[in-house]
């Protein structure tokens, strides 16, 4: 299955230390490549030409365009564009109306999660803190991220680490 995952395109300090939601998308994109799907990530600038966008998206035959919430101010703008064209599905890591309840992104969220088909939530209390604060329900799966690949700590090298503490 060919695949499309939007991220908005990251800026500033974002560029040099990746997120959380950024390694999760990419660790996702190469998920779904193990399994044997094409996933094109596509990095979105800030002032996105929906026009072209949903041009360019449809033009390229993908089955289904996964896009991380984060972007999800111009996403509802081009999702209005892709409807019955293309299927679209959420990422959402946590809603910035959680995050940061001053600014007010909760009605533009909803929008966004209402205009797609579907949305895949890191976690159970992810989803049900955005469907109580945003109060939207959507089709939506959990995937979990990843864990660390640390070795696990066994007595020994945790009673030397405690002696060797100051």
């Amino acid at each position: 299955m060919k695949l499309a995952l939007l991220a908005p395109r990251a800026s500033g300090l974002a560029r040099r230390f990746p997120s959380g939601g950024d390694l999760y998308d990419a660790q996702l994109a190469l998920a779904l490549e193990r399994r044997g799907h094409s996933v094109d990530v596509l990095r979105t600038p800030p002032e996105l030409d929906v026009r072209a966008w949903s041009e360019r998206l449809c033009s390229r035959g993908y089955a289904a365009i996964l896009q991380d919430e984060l972007g999800h101010a111009q996403y509802v703008r081009l999702n209005r564009r892709l409807a019955g064209r293309a299927r679209t599905v959420a990422i959402v890591h946590v809603t910035r109306a959680r995050l940061e309840p001053a600014a007010r992104s909760a009605a533009l969220e909803r929008a966004f999660l209402r205009s797609v088909e579907s949305a895949l939530f890191v976690s159970r209390q992810v989803r049900r803190e955005t469907e109580r604060l945003l109060d939207v329900r959507v089709v939506s799966r959990v995937a979990h991220p990843g864990c660390d690949h640390f070795p696990r700590p066994t007595p020994q090298r945790t009673s030397q680490r405690t002696a060797a503490s100051p």
